[in-house]
């Protein structure tokens, strides 16, 4: 399918974290071993699969050496990634991941040229995960709740980052006085700014906003669908396309936010004489939960939500084909 070759900015992180994970576990259980131990059946199923998903990185009987070289450039990748996310830099990076792949759904299921070579089903047809993710079964239906949906999210996300960002307004001014005389924190000055930072930020977090209601209907056995046509097939390549573009724009709002936080990321600051734990941790937790964490999460969650429903829709197309 087309659509799995989409991901956002934030998603191509989570993988690499996943693979990240995935290949040091696979690497600790080697350590010690001979290189006779990457002859194994499994050991060349684990090095195909690398060498699969980072061509550019792993060639195959590389061995432990090589393991070790793609975990460092992954490991470098990722902070990179995460670098251009904080940096405000990212929108370019953010168009190129839907560009691609919206190209390529525009030239098949947009294509007069494409159309004309397949064979359409009559009646309905059946699928499954369009049933759980909208509400009637024909083309209207269906392209009122994708737009919906899309509305709902952008509305729903500004709305909880506008919280969060006028809780930063509050703190802002006592956390940057905290980082300021962070260098004496055994100083007169630095109690005041702390005592002050831990009255403004109180317990609260902001971002454990109320969690939105993702529409999910009950699946009939049929899970049954108009199958589409030469006229109708364009609307839903429109569709699914516009949702790729709505699931750039949710992690980019996220991405503004993160920007308008500025320098959230330096209530990092270890415990010490003059900085108890408790304090030290409500720093790191408004920069981590409230000013990164959520936002970024909450966008993640409502784009995954979008990606899917693109995904059954490509399945709509697919399942309408002869």
């Amino acid at each position: 399918m087309i659509i799995n070759k989409f991901e956002t900015l934030s998603g191509g992180i989570e993988k690499l974290e996943s693979d990240l994970n995935l290949i040091q576990t696979y690497a600790d259980s080697t350590i010690g071993c001979g290189m006779e131990s990457l002859d194994a059946p499994s050991d060349k199923l684990a090095e195909r699969y690398f060498a699969t998903a980072y061509p550019d990185h792993y060639k195959l009987g590389s061995g432990q050496e090589g393991i070790k070289d793609l975990i460092e450039k992954i490991k470098s990748g990722i902070k990179g990634l995460k670098n251009i996310l904080k940096s405000g830099k990212a929108d370019p990076l953010l168009k190129s991941t839907t560009k691609a792949v919206s190209d390529e759904v525009k030239k098949t299921y947009g294509s007069d040229a494409w159309i004309e070579k397949q064979t359409f089903k009559f009646g309905k047809v059946s699928v499954p995960e369009l049933g759980k993710l909208v509400a009637g079964d024909d083309l209207d239906s269906v392209k009122t709740a994708t737009e919906s949906q899309i509305k709902l999210f952008e509305d729903t996300l500004k709305a909880q980052l506008k919280i969060v960002c006028d809780f930063w307004t509050k703190v802002e001014d006592s956390a940057e006085a905290v980082v300021n005389e962070s260098d004496d924190m055994t100083s007169d000055a630095f109690k005041k700014a702390i005592d002050a930072f831990m009255k403004a930020a109180g317990t609260e977090n902001p971002a454990a906003c109320d969690e939105i209601s993702i529409p999910e209907y009950p699946v009939s056995k049929e899970s049954s669908f108009q199958a589409l046509t030469k006229e109708t097939v364009k609307d839903v390549a429109e569709l699914i396309t516009s949702l790729m573009e709505a699931c750039v724009n949710l992690e980019r709002l996220a991405e503004d936010a993160r920007i308008d936080f500025g320098g959230g990321q330096d209530l990092f600051i270890e415990p010490g004489e003059g900085l108890t734990k408790e304090q030290s941790k409500r720093l790191y937790g408004v920069y981590w939960d409230v000013l990164h964490e959520g936002p970024s999460t909450r966008a993640n969650k409502m784009a995954e939500h979008l990606f899917n429903l693109a995904r059954a829709l490509e399945q709509w197309i697919l399942a309408s084909l002869k």
